[in-house]
């Protein structure tokens, strides 16, 4: 069991790594597209952003919310 939470807990530090790499960047990777800037496409960048820091902070704190 505590593998599994070494796993999840550095799977979600990863998507909040990256979402905070693209908003560096001020862009996201979208399918089919590739790289687009906030300006090219605003709702798929705040949707990710959202996706991501979401799901990374549920993966991070999930197990405590048991």
């Amino acid at each position: 069991m505590e593998i599994r939470f070494i796993i999840v807990t550095i799977t979600g530090s990863l998507m909040i790594i990256y979402a905070i790499y693209c908003m560096s960047l001020g862009g996201t990777h979208i399918k089919g597209k590739g790289w687009v800037s906030k300006q090219e496409a605003p709702k798929s960048y705040f949707f990710n952003q959202a996706l991501y820091f979401i799901l990374g902070l549920s993966l991070i704190f999930g197990k405590y919310i048991r």
